[in-house]
């Protein structure tokens, strides 16, 4: 089965001859108001793997699930956190994905016809490419693994994504140009770079401080053996 969950509650979302049924708890799409930016153009995104937002200052977190996905910046937009639903990939996840896409295909004359798994799947194909990017959102609680391997995972999400349509209304346009002008400000990348590097615990920045305090006391004792009579 496929399962989008929070860490507390899970949703099951099974496909019985292209019709999505809910099971145990709220509809994944209920009482959420989402608002649309349009179609977006592949061109328009450069950032990919989640290893490469990871470098940017990016955390990830689960949410409760495909209508609770969200970009937030947090530390005056030098770090941001990007909520996504668990998800459980087995060896039917593949099929059971491709007959969610075609439901919502066949539902597109519908009203509120959200293409939510679509949108989901293309979002991901961006995230993962290699065995890494699985292992992070592993770690992060985002996927459980029930496949032999990570990299079967990054194959299977790949595969998807490369025979998924682009859907007509992306749910998620909105939080892909929000990580895009994360990703677009080289300053943020930078201090994230500077704050994993020597601002994750005390001790680094202990160290960081003790080795301001050599190079200091290195200077003002070169200057005054130039400057002996000063």
């Amino acid at each position: 089965m496929i399962m989008w969950a929070a860490p507390a509650k899970r949703t099951t979302i099974l496909n019985v001859s292209h019709v999505v049924l809910i099971v145990r708890g709220t509809p994944v799409v209920s009482h959420v108001f989402v608002v649309f930016a349009g179609k977006d153009h592949p061109s328009r995104i450069t950032y990919k793997y989640v290893l490469e937002l990871k470098s940017a200052g990016i955390k990830f977190k689960p949410s409760s699930g495909l209508a609770t996905v969200y970009f937030h910046n947090r530390c005056f937009k030098i770090k941001g956190h990007l909520k996504l639903p668990a998800i459980t990939m087995d060896e039917s996840t593949e099929r059971k994905l491709m007959n969610l896409v075609s439901s919502e295909m066949c539902l597109s004359g519908k009203k509120k016809n959200w293409y939510f798994v679509t949108s989901y799947i293309k979002l991901m194909d961006i995230l993962v490419d290699k065995e890494q990017d699985v292992m992070d959102l592993r770690a992060s609680r985002m996927l459980w693994n029930r496949l032999s391997t990570d990299v079967k995972v990054a194959q299977m999400f790949n595969n998807i994504g490369s025979i998924c349509f682009e859907p007509p209304l992306d749910v998620y346009s909105n939080v892909k140009t929000d990580i895009q002008a994360h990703c677009e400000r080289m300053c943020s990348i930078w201090m994230a770079e500077v704050y994993q590097d020597y601002f994750r615990s005390p001790w680094s920045i202990l160290g960081l401080l003790a080795a301001a305090i050599v190079l200091l006391l290195t200077a003002t004792q070169t200057w005054h053996a130039v400057n002996p009579k000063v």
